[in-house]
């Protein structure tokens, strides 16, 4: 497939090499700058997690009107990744609340879609996975805010790739959501064990649930960079279990602990 892909900014560490990038920031995005490309299909996969509430949702917002708004220029359908926190957004916060608010923009529309939610995923290069190792590289320990037992269904990264690889190749061609989780339930807690991978006792410092909202609350007032935002925290402290009786439950389960925990 030819691929271009719209980014805000070039990093360092990613490899542009497979793609003709535009950089450009996806809120003023139009029809006119993508018009050329010939596009067919556009996945939609870019948000942000952190940051004050109003300027976090009128962020992912306002780039996801845009986009969807060349689509129906284009007549072309759209993936959107989404995550299975919106299935939990009445007691998270922002982000969920705006990937929450960005499906409803997509069935609003005419278009056809892939709306393809998925939970806590991992990757190799993933920067929390290497926050996670090179701290407790460095310190010995690492810090749980509040318990860290709150249980999700995990998935990597690939497993991501491999279903919208498929759906492009089988064409979208209808409106559908899907529930993408993993076969096997785990605690944040015990993700972590797993990461790090130590053949021995892992040492936490539990820092308790309160405190650490007091704390993360002060650095987010400040507009100071902390280790997890305030919804990252409820997150890692709450079950966010995708079952059949969920609403849209189209849950497809994959397995894939051996890639998760060799990440």
């Amino acid at each position: 497939y030819r691929v271009i892909s719209l980014v805000r900014k070039l990093k360092d560490n990613i490899d542009y090499s497979n793609e003709e990038v535009v950089v450009i920031d996806n809120r003023m995005v139009q029809d006119t700058d993508v018009k050329k490309y010939n596009i067919e299909l556009i996945i939609h996969l870019a948000a942000s997690i952190r940051g004050r509430r109003k300027e976090l949702l009128e962020n992912n917002v306002q780039a996801s009107k845009a986009i969807f708004k060349i689509a129906e220029s284009l007549n072309i359908p759209v993936i959107y990744l989404s995550s299975t926190n919106v299935l939990f957004s009445d007691y998270l916060g922002a982000y969920a609340f705006s990937k929450k608010e960005c499906e409803k923009l997509l069935v609003k529309s005419k278009l056809n879609y892939l709306i393809l939610r998925a939970p806590l995923i991992i990757g190799k290069d993933s920067p929390s996975i290497k926050t996670v190792r090179g701290f407790y590289q460095k310190f010995m320990f690492f810090p749980l805010f509040g318990a860290g037992g709150g249980k999700v269904q995990p998935i990597h990264i690939s497993s991501i790739i491999d279903k919208i690889l498929d759906k492009v190749g089988e064409g979208i061609n209808s409106r559908q959501v899907l529930n993408l989780v993993g076969n096997h339930i785990y605690s944040y807690r015990d993700i972590i064990t797993h990461l790090l991978d130590l053949n021995k006792k892992t040492h936490f410092i539990k820092i308790p649930f309160l405190l650490s909202k007091f704390v993360i609350g002060i650095f987010e007032k400040a507009n100071i960079p902390f280790f997890v935002s305030s919804e990252e925290l409820k997150s890692i402290n709450m079950d966010k279990i995708v079952k059949n009786d969920t609403p849209d439950n189209n849950i497809e389960y994959v397995n894939n602990d051996n890639q998760i925990f060799i990440a």
